[in-house]
């Protein structure tokens, strides 16, 4: 009896050895003036006095407002007062206006954007889900590549605990995310963004927001983890918690099984589902195209299905079963599959990593960078690699060609020339900063803008120092070089006119009244004479479409677009006299150049956010922002036709070859439409 007592007691004692607590804070939004400061200190307080006190703390982005450096110096200042580690993750603030971009979090940090560490049993992750240069979340093909390593080398069985920025609904391929973490044993996702206490029930997990210490009365979460289970309580400053939920340490089984159709299925006519679920009283049945849900009807007592009409745009689709039982548990499963669309898509290939910028087309190649670091090289007519080379770093920029030559930048700062037959890397120059925008070439020379903030030139041929022009704050455009003058936007409320020679200033002209008003998001057109550039607003009142004189840098003319868009953020296009631009409602307005008077205003009926329109054959070739393109007719503004690509963002422009329009996406594929 004395043994059997002893042995409880060492299970009791292990029980408690394993028992700790930890803490979620979120969207602290620090500013280097200090705004909310006191809010932040308030609720280090409060964690500082708990008793026991946590074992550590994690905040799930939004850290500052800018994630500009003085931001994140006065952030570091602060939480340098945590009794306790404090783990970090970026969230869109930290990533959308900063020179640093997800540098940030090595500078900062010391640490990768994503990582992960265990503690008493138990395996936790600091994901990434912020974007370089957009408010928007994304969880990279890469990063989720990575993930499945870091959970098999954790086991499969061990309890384990996520984190990043962006809340559900907001990270458009989550789907995939459920899926990769299917097979292991992820306990709970804890997020931000919302600003306040919120909870989702997905596939046996819970995703759990945290209320924004920024806000007024700032919040937190208290996690008590012990032997079994996870309790989770709410946290106003100056009030008592509140029991939230509580989260078993173990998982059950997805009931939901999808047979029909499979990832990658061709469907012409009805759409033909079929599905297992497996019993459970109360439990409701449901299916989406996209999201449109609808009752799955049951075939048998255990078999589920439907025939589902289909009329909306052509290409890929996510067909998903849901099973909702009492307690609002959600269980998913999914598939892409194409609707249609044989005669439109050519060829279509998965990449690395997304692409979060326009391809490239020289000869019948075409060339980019992807966000998992490899440079491609494919042949334009079948899709078919011709070389990769991985440079050790995002590339966000897109491919500058010149004979046998292209020329990128990286993100840890490289800009980079590389042999167009081979993929043979040249040379390589080391800035201070990532480079952001796509390097221009010209007059032997590469010029591209880095994040220290700066200017280059470099030798095209060598990779050697040409000229460098400091600035204020960093672009991230692609320049445009018109006869020895290189133009371009910045984060500093200028537009710039650098010599090309010499680097010296031949004018600049300010655009607004603070940094968020900037010609910085859009790549600017020109005719030889004028440069039109996009401009993020400041007032809902402020032109947002300006006109320089190339020569002098006077403003000619300057539009607010009639539509309540974000056109700022998307690059004009333009077509002999006639420029276009997108807003970020759908709305696609063709002016004339000489004036900026309206020709005609178009929808494409759905959003447009950080793309550019290509042209060819008097047609307009248009990304959206959620996986749809559009051809438009540039004279009129007629849509001919749309093609879905799924819901990655389409932030790069497509190119043109022959009959193709080849669409990078931030999904991590390329693909190849029939004009």
């Amino acid at each position: 009896m004395k043994r059997v007592l002893l042995f409880l007691a060492l299970l009791l004692l292990a029980a408690f050895a394993q028992a700790f607590t930890f803490v979620q804070i979120s969207d602290t939004h620090i500013t280097g003036a200090g705004s909310h400061e006191d809010n932040l200190r308030a609720i280090i307080g409060e964690i500082n006095a708990m008793s026991p006190p946590p074992a550590f703390v994690v905040c799930t982005g939004d850290m500052t407002e800018t994630g500009r450096p003085p931001d994140m110096e006065k952030y570091r200042e602060i939480i340098s007062s945590f009794k306790m580690p404090l783990y970090n993750v970026l969230g869109n603030h930290e990533t959308k206006w900063t020179n640093l971009g997800k540098e940030t979090m090595r500078v900062f940090f010391e640490r990768n954007p994503y990582y992960s560490f265990d503690y008493e049993g138990m395996h936790f992750v600091a994901m990434d889900s912020s974007m370089w240069q957009q408010h928007h979340g994304l969880l990279d093909r890469s990063q989720l590549s990575w993930l499945k390593t870091d959970l098999d080398k954790a086991s499969r069985d061990t309890p384990s605990v996520l984190f990043y920025h962006h809340c559900p609904g907001f990270i458009p391929n989550e789907p995939e995310l459920l899926q990769t973490i299917k097979p292991y044993n992820v306990r709970l996702i804890l997020v931000g963004h919302g600003h306040t206490f919120k909870t989702w029930r997905r596939n046996g997990l819970l995703f759990q927001e945290c209320k924004g210490g920024m806000n007024n009365q700032g919040g937190y979460r208290i996690l008590d983890v012990s032997e079994g289970e996870i309790r989770s309580y709410t946290k106003l400053v100056g009030k008592d918690k509140a029991m939230d939920a509580v989260i078993p340490l173990t998982n059950a089984r997805n009931p939901v099984t999808l047979y029909s159709p499979q990832t990658g299925k061709w469907i012409e006519g009805k759409v033909q589902i079929r599905a297992s679920v497996m019993p459970g009283e109360g439990r409701k049945l449901e299916y989406a195209i996209d999201g449109d849900w609808k009752p799955l009807p049951a075939m048998t007592s255990a078999v589920y299905g439907a025939a589902a009409d289909f009329g909306g745009t052509r290409g890929w689709h996510l067909i998903s079963i849901r099973a909702t039982d009492p307690d609002g548990m959600e269980w998913h499963e999914s598939a892409w599959v194409r609707i249609g669309g044989k005669t439109r898509e050519a060829w279509r290939i998965n990449t690395s990593g997304g692409v979060q910028r326009a391809v490239t087309i020289f000869g019948d190649r075409v060339y980019f960078g992807t966000l998992g670091g490899d440079v491609y090289c494919l042949e334009a007519e079948t899709g078919k690699e011709v070389w990769r080379h991985n440079v050790g770093s995002d590339v966000i920029s897109g491919v500058a060609l010149d004979g046998s030559r292209i020329y990128l930048g990286t993100a840890d700062g490289r800009i980079m020339g590389l042999d167009a037959f081979t993929g043979e890397q040249k040379w390589f120059f080391q800035t201070a900063g990532p480079i952001q925008g796509t390097p221009v070439v010209g007059d032997g020379r590469v010029f591209a803008g880095s994040g220290e903030a700066a200017f280059y030139a470099l030798d095209a041929e060598t990779g050697d120092l040409v000229w460098k022009y400091p600035m204020d704050r960093f672009t991230q455009v692609q320049p445009m070089l018109l006869d020895g003058v290189v133009y371009f936007g910045a984060w500093d409320k200028y537009f710039y006119a650098l010599n090309a020679s010499d680097g010296s200033l031949k004018w600049k002209t300010l655009i607004g009244i603070n940094f968020f008003y900037s010609t910085a998001s859009s790549d600017p057109v020109t005719d030889g004479k004028s440069i039109v550039a996009n401009v993020t607003r400041y007032k809902p009142e402020d032109p947002d479409v300006y006109c320089l004189d190339a020569n002098t840098g006077d403003v000619i003319w300057k539009i607010r677009q009639p539509e309540n868009s974000d056109c700022g953020f998307n690059s004009p296009c333009l077509i002999g006299d006639k420029v276009y631009s997108l807003a970020g409602n759908g709305v696609v307005l063709c002016m004339r150049m000489k004036d900026g008077s309206e020709m005609w205003r178009k929808s494409t009926g759905f959003s447009l956010l950080g793309g550019k329109p290509v042209s060819a054959d008097g047609k307009l070739y248009i990304p959206g922002l959620r996986g749809n393109v559009a051809c438009m007719d540039a004279k009129s503004g007629e849509k001919l036709w749309t093609y879905s690509l799924g819901s990655g963002y389409l932030f790069g422009s497509a190119a043109v070859w022959e009959d193709l329009v080849i669409v990078p996406s931030c999904e991590g594929n390329v693909t190849a439409l029939r004009k």
